[in-house]
């Protein structure tokens, strides 16, 4: 596999991005990412999760199984003393050619600092948007897939605007989220009716232990349970290594539910930045899915990341019932999910 057309493709990036001249007065710098450390102060910039080095450098891990030259870079621009605005993406190459961005790991926007203008938000947008398509005809990259994911707001951003100005394709997904501003007394009032009993039951039927420390073991039975319910092995050991660390990092927790005498039926995490928390993964006891241990582990995820200040919780997608390019499975959980939430926010993706 030639990683020629990836190095050629960072030149350009690097290029045209720390050249450009609608930027200038500005300090930018486009570099790989080694790390999956945050150093962005969190008072700073609010990042949606998918945004984070932690998940960033996990989709870098996972995409490496099939494309092994994939790696992450980053591009900033200061002001000499603060951090205005930072942008991540990955970029690798295949016997296709050049990747930048895929169907499932799209290129998102960029993120600025709380008291960045709008008009350093549009240059700095128009300016990362003008270098993917500059690469985009120079380097062998026949399709770039964008995406959009601040869930607090309905305003065309600017990045979004430059792409709807190309007619690419549009698509609206909707995410399920927990806003986790309201009281603990909203938040359990705004459960489905009928998961109420179920989590109480739960509550009675069941250890139920929060892991905030990166305990291997713990994490090794999560890991097993995992590969003895769907079968097989399905992801590599990088990314379970992964996990791991962002629960070291403070990012990420494990909820476990064992039965009295110790067995675990049940282990789900969750991961976040400042700002938005993910339900990360997650395996349950297939002859025990008649019994509320989802429900039991979802209600005290949305109690811990409220208690560690997190604004939002995006539990994924919802399949509305008249779509046709999901599963019956996919919809069950669908529901399942959007019992807990409190909103439905809209998500675009651009082909």
């Amino acid at each position: 596999m030639n990683d020629s057309p990836s190095r050629s493709i960072i030149s350009d990036f690097q290029d045209y991005l720390c050249n450009e001249t609608s930027l200038s007065g500005y300090e930018k710098t486009f570099f790989e990412i080694v790390s999956d450390r945050e150093y962005i102060g969190n008072d700073t910039i609010n990042f949606p999760f998918p945004l984070t080095r932690t998940k960033m450098m996990y989709e870098k891990h996972y995409w490496n199984q099939v494309c092994p030259n994939v790696k992450l870079y980053e591009f900033i621009v200061s002001d000499g003393r603060t951090q205005r605005c930072c942008w991540r993406v990955l970029i690798g190459s295949s016997n296709d050619g050049v990747l930048i961005g895929t169907k499932e790991i799209p290129i998102y926007e960029p993120v600025f600092s709380k008291s960045s203008s709008k008009g350093f938000k549009r240059a700095v947008s128009t300016t990362i948007f003008s270098a993917l398509k500059h690469v985009q005809m120079v380097g062998s990259v026949s399709t770039l897939t964008f995406t959009s994911i601040f869930p607090d707001t309905d305003e065309l951003t600017d990045w979004q605007i430059n792409i709807h100005k190309t007619g690419v394709e549009c698509l609206v997904k909707y995410d399920i989220y927990v806003d986790l501003s309201r009281s603990q007394e909203e938040l359990w009032s705004s459960i489905r009716k009928s998961y109420k009993p179920l989590i109480n039951r739960g509550k009675k039927l069941w250890s139920i232990e929060i892991i905030d420390q990166p305990e291997v073991e713990k994490m090794l039975d999560f890991r097993k349970l995992h590969a003895n319910e769907a079968g097989r092995i399905t992801r590599s050991e990088s990314t379970w290594r992964t996990q791991l660390e962002m629960i070291r990092q403070g990012n990420a927790f494990m909820i476990q539910t064992r039965t009295l005498d110790g067995e675990l039926i049940g282990c789900a995490l969750f991961a976040h930045s400042n700002y938005e928390a993910i339900y990360f993964s997650a395996a349950y006891r297939r002859e025990l899915f008649n019994l509320p241990i989802a429900h039991v582990i979802q209600w005290n995820a949305i109690c811990e990341l409220k208690r560690r200040g997190i604004s939002w919780y995006n539990l994924g997608e919802y399949y509305f019932p008249q779509g046709n390019n999901f599963s019956q499975k996919e919809e069950n959980i669908s529901f399942f999910k959007s019992g807990f939430s409190t909103n439905l926010h809209k998500r675009f993706i651009y082909r």
